[in-house]
C-alpha cells in the first residue's frame, strides 16, 4: 500500500514537470548584483553605493611602472577609497612603486599591499585624511607639497629639514626648491632627477651638498645662484656632459674656474625667480608682455633679447621652452594675486588653484 502511494506521488511530479516549460534565467538577472566597475587607463574602480569610487586594481605592467597617479575624479565620480591588493606580483622586483593619492581619498584598506612583493609607498599631502589613514595602518608614507609638485619626507636627522624624494610629474626642466612646507631641503634623494635635463638652484640657496648630481646622465645644464657660499665635494659632478651656468663674480664662478668645470657666465644679475622675466622682483603683466615679445622674436629666428637667466625665468611650466602658454600662466597668477588670492605660480602652472 505504501509503495502504491509513493508511485502516485512520483507520477504526479513528473506530470507537473512536463506541463511547465523550462524558462532560462535572463543574463541580466544573474548579473544584477555584480559590482559596477569603471576603468580609466590602467586603473579599475568599483562604484560605491553613494556614487563615489574605490580604487580596486592596477591593470598595467608592475615591472615597468614606478609611479601610479590616482586622479580625484573619473567619469564625474570622486575617488574616495583604496581597496585591497591594488597591485600584485613583483616578487622579484628590486625597486618600489609609489601610489599618488588625491586629497579626496578618506579610506584605505589595511590589505592595500597584499599580494605585492615589492615596496609600496603611499604619497599624499600632510594632514590629509589619506595620510592619517595610511599612518594609522603603519604603511610606508611620503608626502606631497601643497603645489602637488614635489614628494618629500622629514630628514632622518630630525633637524627640522626635509629630503626631496621625487617629482609627481615627469619634467625636463626644474627649479629645485630651497624649502618645502616652510622647512629647508637638506638632501635630494637618489634618482629624483633622472628625467631632468636642466636644473636651476634658486636664489637664496647658500650651500650645495657633496655628490648632489652623481649618477645622473641626462643633466645638460645646472644654473647656480649668486647666493651660494659653499659647494660640497663632487657636488657638480654628473655622469654626462654638463654645462654649469654661474653669475659673474660669484662664489660659484670662482669655484668652477678653480676646479676647471665647463661653465658659462650668465651676467652680473642674480638668477631671476620663475615668472619674473624682467627681474624687477614682481611677477605681473609686464613680465608676460616681455615674454611674448621674446617668444615672437624667437619664432622668426631672431635673438630673443633675454639673458639666460631671463629665459629660464620665462619657462614657468618647465617644458624647456618659453611661449604663450608661459605668458598665460603669468597673467593668471598676476590677476589672482591682484584679487587677494594667496596662490603660488606653481599652483597656477599645475592647475591646482
Amino acid at each position: 500500500m505504501r509503495r502504491s502511494k509513493m508511485a502516485a506521488v512520483l507520477c504526479a511530479a513528473m506530470l507537473i514537470t512536463a506541463a511547465v516549460p523550462f524558462t532560462a534565467v535572463p543574463e541580466a538577472a544573474v548579473t544584477a548584483y555584480a559590482e559596477e566597475t569603471v576603468t580609466e587607463g590602467d586603473l579599475m574602480y568599483t562604484v560605491n553605493e553613494d556614487g563615489t569610487l574605490t580604487l580596486t586594481k592596477f591593470l598595467g605592467d608592475i615591472y615597468t611602472v614606478g609611479m601610479i597617479v590616482v586622479p580625484e575624479t573619473v567619469d564625474g565620480k570622486t575617488v574616495t577609497a583604496v581597496g585591497p591588493s591594488i597591485v600584485s606580483g613583483g616578487f622579484d622586483r628590486d625597486t618600489g612603486v609609489r601610489l599618488i593619492l588625491p586629497d579626496t581619498v578618506t579610506w584605505i584598506s589595511e590589505d592595500v599591499r597584499k599580494g605585492y612583493g615589492g615596496w609600496l609607498t603611499l604619497c599624499t599631502k600632510v594632514g590629509s585624511a589619506a595620510a592619517a589613514a595610511a599612518e594609522a595602518l603603519g604603511l610606508n608614507v611620503q608626502y606631497i607639497d601643497e603645489s602637488g609638485t614635489y614628494i618629500y619626507d622629514e630628514s632622518d636627522e630630525n633637524d627640522g629639514t626635509v629630503v626631496l624624494l621625487g617629482l609627481v610629474d615627469d619634467t625636463t626642466s626644474i627649479v629645485l626648491p630651497s624649502e618645502i612646507g616652510g622647512k629647508p631641503v637638506s638632501e635630494i634623494g637618489y634618482g629624483v632627477l633622472s628625467s631632468v635635463t636642466d636644473v636651476t638652484i634658486p636664489e637664496g640657496t647658500t650651500a650645495l651638498p657633496g655628490g648632489m648630481f652623481l649618477g645622473y646622465k641626462n643633466i645638460k645644464t645646472i644654473t647656480l645662484p649668486a647666493s651660494l657660499t659653499s659647494i660640497g665635494d663632487l657636488a657638480l659632478i654628473t655622469e654626462g656632459d654638463t654645462l654649469i651656468r654661474v653669475v659673474e663674480g660669484s662664489y660659484a664662478h670662482e669655484y668652477c674656474a678653480m676646479y676647471h668645470y665647463s661653465f658659462e657666465v650668465i651676467g652680473a644679475e642674480t638668477t631671476n625667480a620663475p615668472g619674473d622675466v624682467n627681474g624687477d622682483g614682481e611677477i605681473d603683466a609686464s613680465d608676460a608682455s616681455d615674454l611674448l615679445v621674446a617668444s615672437t622674436e624667437k619664432a622668426v629666428g631672431h635673438e630673443t633679447g633675454l639673458t639666460t637667466s631671463q629665459e629660464l625665468a620665462a619657462d614657468v611650466d618647465g617644458d624647456g621652452s618659453f611661449d604663450a602658454a608661459d605668458a598665460s600662466c603669468i597673467l593668471i597668477y598676476s590677476t589672482l594675486r591682484g584679487t587677494g588670492r594667496d596662490v603660488s605660480l606653481v599652483e597656477v602652472v599645475t592647475g591646482k588653484f
